[in-house]
């Protein structure tokens, strides 16, 4: 406050440095300079200083409700179709739907072949333009068509297509553009016509690695050990480089545009670092916390499935294995799921016993998994057939798992590979077993394990279903019953045929063991290589050996702090293109892109003059 005593010490001390720095003027003004390597001390770009001051405040196009993260989204969308006319996919879905914008990348590229071939453009060591006339001629004006659709998709439609081109390409606006488009419309076309006509050039004739860069582990460590307090923007953003794979030790580009760009290609030229992976595998991993519902739905994790598919993996559970044992359950799940839905009652059953003279229906009516319990009721008629001695429970049983297998044998894999959510069926076919009595699960459990293993097939996916289930039931039955099917599956390692076919161990038995009559109809289920079963070409042979291989694990069991695991999800998406858009767009650039109203900027140029120096000898050369 004028003053005030702290408003006068201030004055005071201002005082006292301009005094200072008068002095130091006025020896200058006595002296003369000598300046070595005058060309590198006279270059403006590399000999220039700039010093900011005040408070870091957010760029333009950075916040905002209706402009969050444009600053660098328009940029990033404006690079990828470049890349994208170069064989890499589109990170915005909506535009690689729409045949307009197909239709620009197949004219992109061949106009990207020709410029190649006319040596306008070069391809080593990435894309790098070489004639700037060739930019404005020829890739101009169909970047300009693209940047138009990428507008429109963010609601800029006051302007024609027509209208919107010709200002990208001339900065001509129509006479009511003022009327018709916001303040921020109007930055947001400034903004894209710089990007087209400055900034994009600019950054295709750098070569990364040469010009610029990311600093790589090695190099961040080394710099971090000599400058611990280094800003934030230069250890996430693409720095100066002075040489091949040389960085500048200090220096940053103080054009923020300028370093989205180069940022951005860096990134897609270069990929990710375990680092930058690693922040948004956390961030997504924090998502997936606050968000309700089971993990498969939750937005965080379809986001983490969807950047291992563009990987051309799959996560564990998330598709339908084309695996013969998976079809089974998946087929005999949706028996179970239509037969539970017409559940008779007790009057539908009392009514059908009465028609039929007391005597229950016979098995030629309804699925065959019905007939395995009395009265439709599963488990408690299995248990009663059982408990008397009788064995029809467990030979109704004996006979779903054979007509099941024998489906098996008459379905092509590849009818399994139908995108179906096996996983539910799974989960679906253990509640039904769940319902069972130990006999007839034990029963079930051989059978199934019998004709399987015959065949020769293992199960991947279907092994953790089952166990998961079985360690998840305190039904000592429901175990021994999961531990018998799910026994001895494993699915074979790359490039090893699948083992010999050999019977698998007899399941435990308790002293309550079957019927002989029981034990017969496990018996008398056919064999693979009998005569009776009727086998289709190709229908039983084992899935390729690299089917599970490129499975990785969800995002919810995924162990940050395993080296192995972020190795495996490093060397699988540190290039693809939606994780390197969703680090720059939520973590790196909103962390980075501020700035401050106020700085001292100087160059070498300043000794060029007579402002401080009325004698100047310059030379340069050995």
């Amino acid at each position: 406050v004028p003053g005030s005593d702290a408003y006068v010490d201030r004055i005071k001390a201002l005082r006292r440095e301009t005094e200072a720095c008068v002095a130091v003027y006025r020896v200058l003004q006595g002296s003369a300079l000598l300046v070595d390597e005058v060309d590198l001390v006279l270059h403006p770009l590399k000999s220039e200083l700039n010093w900011p001051l005040g408070d870091k405040l957010p760029l333009d196009f950075t916040e905002g409700e209706d402009k969050t993260g444009l600053r660098w989204r328009i940029p990033f969308l404006l690079l990828d179709a470049l890349f994208a006319a170069r064989g890499a996919p589109l990170v915005n879905e909506s535009l690689g739907a729409s045949p307009r914008a197909l239709e620009l990348i197949a004219t992109l590229r061949e106009q990207l072949e020709a410029g190649l071939n006319a040596q306008h453009l070069q391809a080593a060591p990435h894309l790098l333009l070489l004639r700037r006339e060739f930019y404005d001629e020829t890739l101009k004006p169909l970047l300009a068509r693209w940047l138009v659709l990428v507008l429109t998709q963010l609601k800029l439609r006051k302007l024609s297509d027509a209208e919107a081109t010709e200002y990208l390409l001339h900065r001509k606006v129509p006479a009511d553009a003022g009327q018709r488009l916001s303040g921020t419309q109007q930055q947001m076309l400034r903004l894209s016509a710089d990007w087209l006509s400055a900034f994009l050039p600019h950054v295709l004739s750098r070569i990364d690695r040469v010009h610029y860069g990311l600093l790589s582990p090695a190099q961040l460590a080394a710099a971090l050990k000599d400058q611990p307090q280094m800003p934030v923007s230069r250890r996430l953003l693409a720095v100066p480089f002075v040489g091949k794979d040389v960085p500048s030790k200090a220096s940053e580009f103080s054009h923020p545009d300028v370093v989205i760009g180069l940022s951005i290609a860096a990134f897609r030229y270069e990929g990710l670092r375990k680092s930058d992976l690693l922040e948004v595998l956390h961030g997504l991993r924090t998502q997936m916390a606050s968000q309700p519902g089971p993990y498969s739905r939750r937005p965080a994790c379809a986001k983490y499935r969807k950047y291992v598919e563009h990987a051309g993996a799959h996560v564990r559970g998330s598709r339908a294995p084309a695996d013969p044992a998976g079809l089974m359950l998946a087929q005999s799940a949706v028996e179970i799921q239509a037969a539970e839905r017409g559940r008779r009652t007790r009057k539908d059953i009392a009514a059908e016993r009465k028609s039929s003279g007391g005597r229950r229906k016979s098995s030629g009516e309804g699925p065959i998994w019905r007939q395995a319990g009395s009265g439709g009721g599963g488990g408690a008629g299995a248990a009663a057939a059982t408990a008397t001695g009788g064995s029809s429970g467990i030979e109704r049983l004996t006979s779903w798992s054979s007509a099941a297998t024998e489906r098996l044998r008459q379905t092509s894999i590849a009818k399994a590979a139908s995108g179906r959510d096996w996983g539910k069926d799974v989960r679906d076919m253990g509640s039904f077993v769940a319902r069972i009595s130990s006999r007839a699960l034990r029963a079930l459990g051989a059978a199934t394990a019998r004709c399987m293993q015959d065949q020769g097939q293992r199960i991947h996916s279907a092994n953790s279903e089952l166990r998961r289930h079985k360690a998840a039931s305190s039904d000592p039955n429901m175990c021994a019953g999961l531990g018998a099917v799910a026994r001895g599956y494993t699915h074979p390692k790359r490039g090893e045929p699948p083992p010999p076919s050999q019977p698998p161990p007899p399941p435990s038995i308790p002293p309550s063991a079957p019927s002989e009559a029981s034990s017969r109809s496990l018996e008398s289920i056919p064999s693979p290589d009998s005569p009776t079963a009727e086998r289709k070409s190709g229908v039983l042979e084992p899935p390729p050996p690299d089917l599970f291989d490129e499975d990785v694990l969800p995002l919810q069991m995924l162990d940050l702090g395993d080296p192995e695991q972020v190795d495996q999800l490093h060397g699988l998406l540190h290039k693809v293109p939606h994780v390197v858009y969703d680090l720059l767009n939520e973590h790196t650039f909103p962390k980075t892109m501020e700035f401050q109203e106020t700085k001292l900027s100087a160059s070498g140029q300043d000794l060029g003059g007579s402002v401080l120096f009325p004698l100047r000898l310059r030379f340069s050369g050995p």
